[in-house]
């Protein structure tokens, strides 16, 4: 069975929600970042799961995922929080010909990460390096290898971590804001 994902960096979805209700169900998972909601929405697209997981402290950030019902789910729970300034939301998808894990993340901008980062969000869900993951999301890391005017240490980290894990990055279609 093939999926369709979407990835949607919101920037705040309040205002857009008829937009995302006919987007959303052209796909069977959606991943909806920088929601930007102040608490959990009452928002539904029928048909769908919602999982989402907003930012705590503040305003601005949060993750969601819109799953077709016909999907079983299973959210992954962190083994700690370890990262203060990512919103991270990790499902299984199950009933597929293939498990899948999918992990959706929005990074607030204005630090540099460590290195060894990506891997910790791999390691914090428990992921084996045999199980298919697809991490997507609005990690605000910059490269020319993504089509970005320039290429930061946030960029730098994740591009060699991406190897080191022999993941591959897919780029579709980016327009960076530098």
């Amino acid at each position: 069975m093939d999926i369709k994902i979407l990835l949607w960096n919101a920037r705040g979805w309040n205002n857009k929600k008829e937009e995302l209700y006919k987007r959303v169900q052209e796909y069977d998972i959606s991943v909806i970042t920088e929601t930007k909601s102040k608490e959990y929405d009452l928002f539904r697209v029928p048909g769908y799961n919602k999982i989402e997981k907003q930012r705590d402290d503040q305003n601005g950030g949060g993750v969601a995922m819109f799953i077709k019902k016909s999907i079983q789910v299973k959210v992954l729970e962190e083994t700690r929080n370890i990262l203060d300034n990512m919103e991270i939301l990790g499902v299984k998808c199950r009933g597929l010909s293939k498990e899948i894990n999918i992990i959706g993340i929005y990074r607030r901008p204005g630090r540099v990460e460590q290195r060894g980062v990506w891997k910790e969000i791999i390691n914090m869900y428990k992921i084996k390096p045999e199980e298919s993951t697809i991490m997507l999301g609005d990690f605000n890391a910059h490269s020319q290898v993504w089509n970005c005017g320039d290429t930061d240490s946030n960029g730098n980290n994740l591009l060699e971590e991406a190897e080191d894990m022999n993941m591959v990055i897919v780029i579709i279609e980016i327009r960076c804001q530098e």
